[in-house]
């Protein structure tokens, strides 16, 4: 039986760090991001959450982007056509205390908790499935009754479900295997590596990690487990543990990835 995202996320534990749980949830959103349109403040949360994970905004704007993007979704849709979609933007974009409740109180500490991930992973879960499904169920009928979902409903679910643990192998990798950059891989040769990791990260170029694959090879990159999923088929997400590895070589000094964001791919 493979383990869903719930299992692997909560076998983390600590290994489980704050910056990639919140991307995990963000990418769990951007799945669901055609359901978001009925409010264009809501792909801004997404988008908010996932600058305030990479360091590109803080606390406060990450509080003020998220919560009116979700007050006014409330109260001008009442959520009225997907509250799951809701549901996953408002855990994506959560601010939360050291116990995992949401609050707006800039006195705590900033987390985001793995139990926050997971609520957001199982609202785009069921958003996703109800679309998927039954594209005409809404919120009222949900709330006040009505018709029950689509039976073929809870195999959508397992569905997604499935995919979610592929993301969070996507970001976390193999925690008992890390892997190794040399810094001298990205800048061999004029630097093409370091200009491929760059524009995949910044740019969401997942579509240029096979050929990042092929740079670092030329430069002399034996990690094989690096190699290989630069060139796997799987979906790629802000956050890819590849790319973290990569990109935390070329600027030791600053951590998060996200961070390197003016850092312009070498002429």
């Amino acid at each position: 039986m493979v383990a869903g995202a719930e299992a692997l996320l909560l076998w983390l534990g600590p290994r489980a760090d704050a910056r990639r749980l919140r991307l995990f949830a963000v990418a769990c959103c951007r799945r669901i991001g055609a359901l978001l349109g009925c409010d264009e403040r809501w792909p801004d949360c997404v988008e908010a959450a996932e600058a305030f994970a990479d360091g590109s905004i803080g606390k406060e704007e990450l509080w003020d982007r998220s919560e009116t993007g979700r007050l006014k979704g409330y109260v001008e849709h009442g959520l009225a056509w997907q509250p799951e979609a809701g549901t996953a933007v408002q855990h994506a974009g959560t601010w939360s205390d050291a116990q995992g409740r949401p609050t707006g109180s800039f006195d705590t500490p900033v987390l985001f908790p793995t139990a926050q991930a997971l609520r957001a992973a199982a609202g785009a879960a069921a958003a996703l499935a109800y679309h998927q499904t039954d594209p005409e169920y809404s919120a009222v009928e949900m709330c006040y009754g009505g018709r029950e979902p689509s039976p073929a409903y809870p195999a959508a679910v397992r569905d997604e479900r499935r995919a979610q643990a592929d993301l969070v192998r996507e970001l976390f990798g193999n925690p008992f295997r890390a892997v190794a950059c040399d810094p001298a891989w990205l800048s061999a040769g004029g630097a093409p590596a370091l200009e491929l990791a760059w524009s995949a990260y910044h740019e969401r170029r997942f579509d240029l990690l096979p050929v990042l694959a092929d740079a670092l090879e030329d430069a002399g990159c034996i990690q094989e487990a690096l190699l290989t999923h630069c060139r796997s088929g799987g979906a790629h997400v802000r956050g890819c543990w590849a790319l973290d590895a990569l990109l935390r070589a070329q600027s030791p000094a600053r951590p998060e990835p996200g961070a390197i964001r003016q850092c312009p791919p070498q002429e």
